[in-house]
């Protein structure tokens, strides 16, 4: 057909509808019946009319405006004087594209350094990522510091232990002598700085003994570096850890056990200064696991908060296109002044269009998933856009005392010069039943009681028998119906009918 014809789902609407029909019907039957129009006279026959068919096509009729997904509004992070505006409407763009940007000598402070912080945080997360030979040659460096000032600060302790013996216990004091020496023996019988291999498994070792929690997990490194080493090697490492366990233990109780007070914190002193010197090796050790090896999780995890945080600071300077789209407007012009929070570009991704509408609950069950569409925009009445119902909520809203079910249809896509103006009311056909044979009668047959809505069947002896039937769509003076009829009954036509329309508004008939 033509045109698309709509089934009435509203009782109250399409009975309404039936009865004005019947009075211009009863105001022209003299018109209607004694016309001499063929299309009229094969439908009816004086105060008789024949059951007819026609192809009808179910569909539903809804409204709502014409939307983009996605679609943004970019405001400014901060305030400052516009520098650059680097694109206009109807340009297209790519995500992360800079469309518009502030002086940084503008903005506050703090931003005018962002884009060297950045620099800074973005090349200390490549170190430890990818370090190059400085970074190499800087951890090797520290961690032979390491060693040596951790031997320096042991010769200082037992410096500080010999001359300010302070009344301590002397059989404890040779304990300490020969817990020293044995730690030197070790360490020279196996160079524990010449081994990077073995210093590993030493931090390792040494961290997982004093508790150390949070960067690795020293227990299970330990383990797995230990099976890298020769058995010799990681017994002689095994050796200096503990040989090195027993020289503090005694050297910290001989302090204690001092009987001049001051003698004592000098002594303490000293095993402080030393713990700081071997928790140092410790750090430096584990500093150069992390260029030679692998970085902590919490190093990375650091460094690349450092980087964001810095990346964000930049980007406040400017505005970014967060997906790939076309530019919708821009209100920016270099030189203006903005503020924190004013409009600069809004944007959207015009090739993903769609309305989102409302129908009645009358009609929600006879729509589904994929149902054709089409759509005309008031702003553009002479284009007509097609689609497909993509979402149905399931889930009704109540408004005004009517529940309505909310959809979303999705347009097909149109083409680059077609202007699209969002926003504008976009009225909805949604077909929810291909073009099938109909059965229509005119409205004139149709009659209504109690029981609801009957045409009068004449029967081949002149009689008449009542049968019910439902009406549907008004096709000009003729009306959809479903019932026991067949096309080619022969249908009594009344002048004036005793059909009541139910008022709308409620309150009775």
């Amino acid at each position: 057909m033509s045109s698309i014809l709509n089934i009435l789902k509203n009782n109250k609407t399409r009975n309404w509808g039936i009865l004005a029909a019947v009075v211009i019907v009863g105001i022209l039957a003299w018109r209607l019946f004694g016309s001499a129009d063929s299309a009229n006279a094969t439908a009816s026959i004086g105060n008789e009319a024949l059951v007819s068919s026609v192809d009808l096509e179910e569909t539903i009729e809804a409204s709502g405006s014409l939307e983009a997904q996605p679609f943004a509004s970019l405001n400014w992070k901060t305030g400052g004087i516009v520098e650059s505006v680097n694109v206009q409407p109807g340009d297209f763009v790519k995500a992360g594209d800079v469309l518009v940007t502030l002086q940084p000598e503008s903005t506050s402070a703090s931003l005018v350094s962002a884009q060297a912080d950045l620099e800074t945080a973005q090349a200390n997360l490549r170190a430890l990522i990818a370090p190059d030979g400085s970074s190499v040659g800087s951890a090797i460096e520290n961690a032979s510091k390491g060693f040596e000032d951790w031997n320096d600060s042991r010769v200082d302790l037992m410096d500080a232990l010999s001359y300010n013996r302070g009344g301590g216990d002397d059989d404890l004091f040779d304990d300490v002598i020969t817990a020293r020496d044995d730690l030197v023996n070790a360490l020279e019988d196996y160079p524990l700085a010449a081994n990077t291999d073995a210093q590993f498994y030493y931090w390792t070792a040494r961290a997982d003994s004093l508790g150390y929690t949070g960067d690795y997990n020293y227990a299970a490194l330990k383990t797995s570096l230990r099976a890298e080493l020769d058995k010799e090697d990681a017994d002689y490492v095994d050796e200096i850890l503990a040989a090195q366990v027993e020289f503090e233990s005694l050297a910290k109780a001989f302090g204690e056990s001092m009987e001049d007070q001051d003698d004592a914190i000098d002594a303490m002193k000293a095993f402080g200064a030393y713990e700081q010197s071997a928790d140092a090796l410790l750090d430096a050790l584990q500093a150069e696991y992390g260029v030679l090896v692998q970085p902590s999780a919490s190093d990375l995890t650091s460094a690349q908060a450092k980087v964001d945080s810095a990346q964000a600071n930049v980007n406040n300077l400017s505005v970014l296109a967060p997906f790939d789209g076309q530019v919708l407007s821009v209100d920016d012009r270099i030189g203006d002044t903005v503020a924190a929070g004013d409009l600069s570009v809004n944007m959207a991704d015009m090739n993903s269009l769609y309305v989102e509408t409302q129908v009645d609950e009358s009609d929600i069950a006879n729509v589904k998933l994929g149902n054709q569409v089409e759509v005309t925009l008031d702003a553009l009445p002479d284009i007509l856009f097609t689609g497909e119902v993509s979402a149905i909520n399931p889930v009704g809203e109540n408004i005004s005392g009517l529940v309505k079910y909310t959809l979303r249809v999705t347009l097909d896509p149109v083409s680059d010069d077609t202007f699209l103006p969002l926003g504008t009311t976009a009225n909805v056909v949604i077909k929810v039943r291909d073009a099938s044979a109909t059965l229509i009668v005119p409205i004139a047959a149709i009659q209504n009681d109690e029981q609801g809505e009957f045409v009068w069947v004449i029967q081949s002896d002149g009689s008449t028998k009542r049968v019910d039937v439902v009406s549907g769509s008004i096709v000009g003076d003729q009306v959809a119906v479903t019932g026991d009829l067949f096309m080619g009954n022969r249908l009594q036509l009344v002048n004036t009918s005793d059909f009541a329309a139910p008022n709308p508004f409620g309150g009775g008939k």
